[in-house]
């Protein structure tokens, strides 16, 4: 939720990538530049940035970006930078062009991969099973040169993912904690899966304060957790509406007449208790 950087993925290697002739020769001729060694040091990954809008942007030298992904159609990201790790002299660099995929019901099959899964290397029973990898966001790189190293680079993920169920939008680069709260209850994926009081009071309330979030969910957690932990960020509070019988949710705000407020008294109540949290 929001905008978070995700270190090493689930990789799942399929051994078909582009071998480039590499020389002494080649490598002595090659043309110094400082800039490329000193990028290398702070370009660790080729980042994408996806959002619910359709945007998609890359980190790394892109020469062009289609913007394909309808009917299960992948983004796809043509990359031709062969100094993107250092060069010759370095790493070596990315030739090759990756293929994005936001998930969803309509996500196709990528037709690489079909191609990969028919080959006679592939035991009998998985050949031409190709997955869709459907619930996920995944990117799919088909041949390509991926630098010096025979292993895949360490590879980081900026994603960004803006719930807009209630029309609020995002807050900055972030979330609003109001459409989290709102996609923790009613999403029937990976939420509670119920229908909930409405939050757009809040929401545009932590809109205008600018108070947004980005968090991972990345390991099986207790809904109730996260959502208090975001109550306490963002200084709110869960009850039930006793007129509507219906969760709401309120903002601990000065934003009250304290001559119109409820009064406790020995009138109307037995037993008070008055606590704080510190």
């Amino acid at each position: 939720m929001g905008r978070c950087l995700i270190k090493s993925p689930i990789i799942s290697y399929f051994g078909d990538f582009r071998s480039e002739i590499y020389t002494e020769e080649y490598a002595a001729h090659a043309n110094f530049n400082a800039w490329p060694l000193v990028r290398s040091l702070i370009m660790e990954y080729i980042g994408m940035t996806f959002t619910g809008h359709g945007k998609t942007e890359s980190k790394g030298r892109a020469t062009s970006v289609s913007k394909r992904a309808q009917n299960g159609q992948p983004y796809e990201i043509n990359i031709n930078d062969y100094n993107l790790f250092g060069g010759p002299d370095e790493q070596g660099g990315f030739d090759g062009t990756m293929h994005i995929y936001l998930g969803g019901n309509n996500q196709g099959t990528d037709a690489w991969m079909v191609n990969q899964m028919n080959k006679d290397s592939v035991q009998e029973d998985l050949r031409g099973l190709p997955p869709a990898y459907k619930p996920f966001v995944s990117i799919v790189v088909p041949t390509a040169y991926i630098g010096k190293q025979s292993t895949i680079p360490e590879t980081w993920i900026e994603m960004q993912n803006i719930p807009n169920r209630l029309g609020l939008g995002a807050v900055g680069e972030d979330a609003n904690p109001a459409e989290v709260l709102f996609e923790l209850h009613v999403n029937n994926d990976w939420g509670l899966g119920e229908s909930e009081e409405s939050l757009i009071k809040i929401g545009k309330t932590l809109s205008d304060e600018g108070v947004g979030i980005s968090i991972q969910l990345s390991s099986k957690t207790e809904a109730k957790d996260l959502i208090n932990n975001i109550l306490t960020h963002i200084n709110a509070y869960k009850f039930m509406d006793t007129a509507t019988g219906k969760m709401s949710f309120k903002l601990v705000r000065d934003d009250y007449d304290p001559a119109t407020a409820f009064l406790l008294d020995i009138s109307n109540c037995s037993n008070v208790e008055f606590t704080r949290p510190d």
